[in-house]
Protein backbone atom coordinates (compact mmCIF):
# COMPACT_ATOMS: atom_id res chain seq x y z
CA UNK A 1 0.00 0.00 0.00
CA UNK A 2 1.52 3.62 -0.81
CA UNK A 3 0.73 5.25 2.40
CA UNK A 4 2.99 2.56 3.91
CA UNK A 5 5.86 2.56 1.56
CA UNK A 6 9.26 3.50 1.08
CA UNK A 7 7.85 6.17 -1.69
CA UNK A 8 5.42 7.73 0.66
CA UNK A 9 8.13 7.76 3.50
CA UNK A 10 11.21 8.77 1.69
CA UNK A 11 10.58 10.07 -1.87
CA UNK A 12 7.52 12.33 -1.38
CA UNK A 13 8.39 16.04 -0.26
CA UNK A 14 6.32 19.06 1.21
CA UNK A 15 7.70 22.12 -1.56
CA UNK A 16 10.37 22.57 -4.71
CA UNK A 17 12.48 24.23 -2.19
CA UNK A 18 13.53 20.98 -0.36
CA UNK A 19 14.41 19.76 -3.55
CA UNK A 20 16.63 22.51 -4.55
CA UNK A 21 18.41 22.12 -1.21
CA UNK A 22 19.26 18.12 -1.80
CA UNK A 23 20.41 19.25 -5.18
CA UNK A 24 22.62 22.53 -4.19
CA UNK A 25 23.98 20.30 -1.56
CA UNK A 26 24.68 17.41 -3.27
CA UNK A 27 26.85 19.31 -5.79
CA UNK A 28 28.31 21.35 -2.96
CA UNK A 29 29.70 17.92 -1.37
CA UNK A 30 31.08 16.83 -4.76
CA UNK A 31 32.79 20.30 -5.48
CA UNK A 32 34.36 19.94 -2.15
CA UNK A 33 36.05 16.98 -2.91
CA UNK A 34 37.88 17.85 -6.01
CA UNK A 35 41.05 19.68 -6.01
CA UNK A 36 40.90 23.47 -6.22
CA UNK A 37 42.05 23.72 -10.05
CA UNK A 38 39.58 21.46 -11.05
CA UNK A 39 36.16 23.16 -9.09
CA UNK A 40 36.47 26.02 -11.42
CA UNK A 41 35.67 23.75 -14.30
CA UNK A 42 32.26 22.24 -12.28
CA UNK A 43 28.82 22.79 -13.51
CA UNK A 44 26.59 24.92 -12.21
CA UNK A 45 23.97 24.18 -10.46
CA UNK A 46 21.51 25.84 -13.63
CA UNK A 47 23.89 23.38 -15.85
CA UNK A 48 23.00 20.21 -13.98
CA UNK A 49 19.53 21.00 -14.20
CA UNK A 50 20.17 21.44 -18.20
CA UNK A 51 21.68 18.69 -18.28
CA UNK A 52 18.93 16.32 -16.46
CA UNK A 53 16.55 17.23 -18.43
CA UNK A 54 18.70 16.81 -21.69
CA UNK A 55 19.26 13.56 -20.94
CA UNK A 56 15.69 13.01 -20.17
CA UNK A 57 14.47 14.37 -22.92
CA UNK A 58 17.05 11.96 -24.91
CA UNK A 59 15.46 9.01 -23.11
CA UNK A 60 12.12 9.69 -23.87
CA UNK A 61 12.72 9.87 -27.77
CA UNK A 62 14.77 6.17 -26.63
CA UNK A 63 11.90 4.63 -25.18
CA UNK A 64 9.24 6.03 -27.93
CA UNK A 65 11.31 4.43 -30.43
CA UNK A 66 12.49 0.79 -28.28
CA UNK A 67 11.57 -2.55 -29.74
CA UNK A 68 9.37 -4.21 -28.80
CA UNK A 69 7.33 -1.36 -27.80
CA UNK A 70 8.10 -0.18 -23.92
CA UNK A 71 5.35 0.28 -21.86
CA UNK A 72 4.96 3.30 -20.73
CA UNK A 73 4.70 2.58 -17.11
CA UNK A 74 8.33 0.99 -17.45
CA UNK A 75 9.80 4.18 -18.92
CA UNK A 76 8.23 6.49 -15.70
CA UNK A 77 9.79 4.32 -13.37
CA UNK A 78 13.08 4.11 -14.91
CA UNK A 79 12.77 8.23 -14.92
CA UNK A 80 11.81 8.45 -11.19
CA UNK A 81 15.07 5.99 -10.20
CA UNK A 82 17.19 8.45 -12.35
CA UNK A 83 15.44 11.13 -10.60
CA UNK A 84 15.76 9.50 -6.85
CA UNK A 85 19.88 9.33 -8.14
CA UNK A 86 20.67 12.71 -9.11
CA UNK A 87 18.45 14.49 -6.05
CA UNK A 88 20.90 13.00 -4.06
CA UNK A 89 24.36 12.71 -5.88
CA UNK A 90 25.73 15.32 -8.26
CA UNK A 91 25.27 14.31 -12.53
CA UNK A 92 28.76 15.31 -12.34
CA UNK A 93 29.77 12.37 -10.26
CA UNK A 94 28.10 9.46 -12.17
CA UNK A 95 28.06 10.06 -16.04
CA UNK A 96 24.21 10.46 -16.66
CA UNK A 97 23.17 8.72 -20.04
CA UNK A 98 25.16 5.49 -18.99
CA UNK A 99 22.62 5.88 -15.38
CA UNK A 100 20.01 6.35 -17.72
CA UNK A 101 20.12 3.44 -19.50
CA UNK A 102 20.98 1.50 -16.20
CA UNK A 103 18.26 2.81 -14.61
CA UNK A 104 15.69 1.91 -17.49
CA UNK A 105 16.76 -1.66 -18.15
CA UNK A 106 16.51 -2.36 -13.83
CA UNK A 107 12.67 -0.78 -14.48
CA UNK A 108 12.56 -3.45 -17.47
CA UNK A 109 13.24 -6.07 -14.78
CA UNK A 110 11.30 -4.29 -11.77
CA UNK A 111 8.51 -3.76 -13.65
CA UNK A 112 8.64 -7.37 -15.64
CA UNK A 113 9.14 -6.02 -19.26
CA UNK A 114 10.52 -9.48 -20.24
CA UNK A 115 13.42 -7.89 -22.68
CA UNK A 116 16.97 -9.46 -22.57
CA UNK A 117 20.08 -7.82 -22.41
CA UNK A 118 20.93 -8.21 -25.91
CA UNK A 119 17.27 -6.82 -27.00
CA UNK A 120 17.68 -3.59 -24.46
CA UNK A 121 20.95 -2.54 -26.02
CA UNK A 122 20.44 -3.25 -29.75
CA UNK A 123 18.21 -0.68 -29.06
CA UNK A 124 21.41 1.52 -28.63
CA UNK A 125 22.65 3.73 -31.85
CA UNK A 126 26.09 5.01 -29.71
CA UNK A 127 28.81 2.78 -28.59
CA UNK A 128 29.48 -1.03 -29.12
CA UNK A 129 26.93 -3.93 -28.22
CA UNK A 130 29.57 -5.36 -25.73
CA UNK A 131 30.67 -1.76 -24.48
CA UNK A 132 26.89 -1.17 -23.94
CA UNK A 133 26.16 -4.35 -22.16
CA UNK A 134 28.93 -3.88 -19.70
CA UNK A 135 28.08 -0.52 -18.53
CA UNK A 136 25.02 -1.57 -18.03
CA UNK A 137 24.83 -4.72 -16.08
CA UNK A 138 28.29 -3.53 -14.36
CA UNK A 139 26.11 -0.39 -12.72
CA UNK A 140 23.20 -2.31 -11.98
CA UNK A 141 24.75 -3.33 -8.23
CA UNK A 142 25.53 0.44 -7.70
CA UNK A 143 22.40 1.90 -8.82
CA UNK A 144 20.45 -0.26 -6.41
CA UNK A 145 22.66 1.25 -3.88
CA UNK A 146 22.13 4.75 -5.42
CA UNK A 147 18.31 4.10 -4.40
CA UNK A 148 18.67 2.97 -1.09
CA UNK A 149 17.16 -0.53 -2.47
CA UNK A 150 14.10 1.06 -2.63
CA UNK A 151 12.85 0.16 -6.48
CA UNK A 152 9.25 -0.03 -5.33
CA UNK A 153 7.85 3.35 -7.02
CA UNK A 154 4.27 3.90 -7.12
CA UNK A 155 3.11 4.85 -10.38
CA UNK A 156 0.44 7.10 -11.56
CA UNK A 157 -0.65 4.39 -14.60
CA UNK A 158 -2.37 2.08 -11.98
CA UNK A 159 -4.28 5.10 -10.49
CA UNK A 160 -5.61 6.44 -13.45
CA UNK A 161 -7.34 3.44 -14.62
CA UNK A 162 -8.85 3.28 -11.38
CA UNK A 163 -10.21 6.57 -11.74
CA UNK A 164 -11.30 5.71 -15.08
CA UNK A 165 -13.77 2.66 -13.22
CA UNK A 166 -14.83 4.78 -10.36
CA UNK A 167 -15.82 7.68 -12.73
CA UNK A 168 -17.74 4.96 -14.96
CA UNK A 169 -19.53 3.51 -12.12
CA UNK A 170 -20.72 6.70 -9.87
CA UNK A 171 -20.64 9.47 -12.69
CA UNK A 172 -22.81 8.51 -15.54
CA UNK A 173 -22.94 12.00 -16.61
CA UNK A 174 -19.57 11.83 -17.32
CA UNK A 175 -18.72 10.96 -21.00
CA UNK A 176 -16.92 7.74 -21.50
CA UNK A 177 -13.45 7.71 -19.93
CA UNK A 178 -11.43 6.22 -22.29
CA UNK A 179 -12.09 9.63 -24.25
CA UNK A 180 -9.86 11.06 -21.71
CA UNK A 181 -7.11 8.32 -22.41
CA UNK A 182 -4.95 10.00 -24.85
CA UNK A 183 -3.93 13.56 -23.69
CA UNK A 184 -3.99 12.00 -19.84
CA UNK A 185 -1.62 10.02 -21.43
CA UNK A 186 0.19 12.45 -22.77
CA UNK A 187 0.34 14.59 -19.48
CA UNK A 188 1.65 12.00 -17.73
CA UNK A 189 4.10 11.23 -20.21
CA UNK A 190 5.56 15.13 -20.77
CA UNK A 191 5.76 14.78 -16.14
CA UNK A 192 8.36 12.75 -16.55
CA UNK A 193 10.36 15.90 -17.24
CA UNK A 194 9.48 17.41 -14.32
CA UNK A 195 9.42 16.98 -10.61
CA UNK A 196 5.64 15.98 -9.80
CA UNK A 197 6.76 12.79 -9.20
CA UNK A 198 8.37 13.90 -5.22
CA UNK A 199 5.73 16.29 -5.03
CA UNK A 200 2.32 14.33 -5.36
CA UNK A 201 1.03 10.92 -4.70
CA UNK A 202 0.14 8.82 -7.57
CA UNK A 203 -3.34 8.94 -7.61
CA UNK A 204 -3.14 13.12 -7.59
CA UNK A 205 -0.88 12.82 -10.66
CA UNK A 206 -3.67 10.52 -12.59
CA UNK A 207 -6.31 12.82 -11.30
CA UNK A 208 -4.79 15.95 -12.39
CA UNK A 209 -4.12 14.08 -16.24
CA UNK A 210 -7.70 13.73 -16.43
CA UNK A 211 -8.21 16.78 -15.29
CA UNK A 212 -5.82 18.27 -18.05
CA UNK A 213 -7.65 16.05 -20.46
CA UNK A 214 -11.44 17.05 -19.81
CA UNK A 215 -9.98 21.28 -20.12
CA UNK A 216 -8.54 19.93 -23.37
CA UNK A 217 -11.28 18.64 -24.97
CA UNK A 218 -14.03 20.74 -23.23
CA UNK A 219 -15.85 18.49 -20.68
CA UNK A 220 -16.39 19.31 -17.04
CA UNK A 221 -15.02 16.56 -13.95
CA UNK A 222 -16.11 18.65 -11.16
CA UNK A 223 -19.03 16.12 -10.25
CA UNK A 224 -16.51 13.34 -10.01
CA UNK A 225 -13.96 15.52 -7.76
CA UNK A 226 -16.25 17.25 -5.33
CA UNK A 227 -19.01 14.73 -4.79
CA UNK A 228 -17.44 11.40 -5.46
CA UNK A 229 -13.77 12.33 -4.08
CA UNK A 230 -14.63 14.80 -1.69
CA UNK A 231 -17.71 13.93 -0.52
CA UNK A 232 -19.29 17.06 -0.61
CA UNK A 233 -16.79 18.81 1.57
CA UNK A 234 -15.76 22.75 0.07
CA UNK A 235 -13.12 22.58 2.21
CA UNK A 236 -11.37 19.70 0.94
CA UNK A 237 -12.46 19.86 -2.87
CA UNK A 238 -10.62 23.58 -2.83
CA UNK A 239 -7.47 22.05 -1.51
CA UNK A 240 -7.37 19.00 -4.05
CA UNK A 241 -8.08 21.84 -7.16
CA UNK A 242 -5.52 23.89 -5.39
CA UNK A 243 -2.94 20.92 -5.77
CA UNK A 244 -4.48 19.73 -9.17
CA UNK A 245 -4.10 23.26 -10.25
CA UNK A 246 -0.36 23.62 -9.18
CA UNK A 247 0.25 20.33 -10.71
CA UNK A 248 -0.67 21.43 -13.81
CA UNK A 249 0.89 24.71 -13.66
CA UNK A 250 4.25 23.03 -13.43
CA UNK A 251 3.94 21.15 -16.57
CA UNK A 252 2.76 24.43 -18.59
CA UNK A 253 6.47 25.54 -17.29
CA UNK A 254 8.19 23.17 -19.40
CA UNK A 255 10.35 23.74 -22.42
CA UNK A 256 12.32 21.54 -24.19
CA UNK A 257 16.51 22.64 -24.36
CA UNK A 258 17.36 24.16 -27.22
CA UNK A 259 19.85 23.34 -29.95
CA UNK A 260 22.39 25.89 -28.60
CA UNK A 261 21.73 25.14 -25.09
CA UNK A 262 22.40 21.52 -25.58
CA UNK A 263 25.54 21.96 -27.98
CA UNK A 264 27.00 24.56 -25.06
CA UNK A 265 25.95 21.86 -22.03
CA UNK A 266 27.95 18.70 -23.92
CA UNK A 267 31.02 21.20 -24.12
CA UNK A 268 31.03 21.40 -20.63
CA UNK A 269 30.63 18.05 -19.43
CA UNK A 270 33.49 17.15 -22.05
CA UNK A 271 35.92 19.90 -20.20
CA UNK A 272 34.10 19.07 -16.69
CA UNK A 273 33.12 15.63 -15.85
CA UNK A 274 35.43 13.71 -19.13
CA UNK A 275 37.66 16.31 -18.37
CA UNK A 276 37.86 15.51 -14.25
CA UNK A 277 37.68 11.99 -14.96
CA UNK A 278 41.29 12.36 -16.93
CA UNK A 279 42.99 14.39 -14.76
CA UNK A 280 42.50 12.12 -11.94
CA UNK A 281 43.50 9.50 -14.05
CA UNK A 282 46.94 10.92 -14.78
CA UNK A 283 47.19 12.16 -11.26
CA UNK A 284 47.09 8.21 -9.97
CA UNK A 285 49.90 7.88 -12.75
CA UNK A 286 51.97 10.07 -11.55
CA UNK A 287 51.68 8.55 -8.00
CA UNK A 288 51.90 5.48 -9.11
CA UNK A 289 55.27 6.85 -10.64
CA UNK A 290 56.64 8.21 -7.21
CA UNK A 291 56.26 5.16 -5.42
CA UNK A 292 59.25 5.18 -3.04
CA UNK A 293 61.38 1.85 -3.04
CA UNK A 294 62.58 0.45 0.37
CA UNK A 295 65.82 0.22 1.42
CA UNK A 296 66.25 -3.42 0.50
CA UNK A 297 65.92 -2.43 -3.02
CA UNK A 298 61.98 -4.04 -3.31
CA UNK A 299 59.77 -1.67 -5.03
CA UNK A 300 56.53 -0.47 -2.01
CA UNK A 301 53.30 -2.41 -3.07
CA UNK A 302 50.72 0.75 -4.72
CA UNK A 303 47.44 -0.10 -2.76
CA UNK A 304 45.01 2.07 -4.44
CA UNK A 305 43.90 -0.18 -7.38
CA UNK A 306 41.47 2.97 -9.11
CA UNK A 307 38.65 0.71 -8.75
CA UNK A 308 36.65 3.77 -7.11
CA UNK A 309 37.30 5.26 -10.86
CA UNK A 310 35.39 2.48 -12.64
Amino acid sequence: MFNNSTHKNFWLFENKDQLDDLRRMARENFVEKLMPEDRSKCLTTEDERDLRQLVEETAQKFCESFEPPMPPSVAYLGFVYFKRIYLNYSIMEYLAKNVMMACLYLACKVDEFNVSIDDFVSNLKSGTREGNTEIILGMEVQIMRLLKFHLTVHGPYRALEGHFIEMKTKCPEIPKPDVFRKDAAEFLWKSMLTDVNFLYAPSQLALSSILYASKRLGYDIDSYIENVLCNNDAIQYEKLMTKLNDCNAILNQVTPISQERATEIQEKVRNCVLGLQQRQLKRRSDQNENVSYASSGKRTKYADDDSDLD
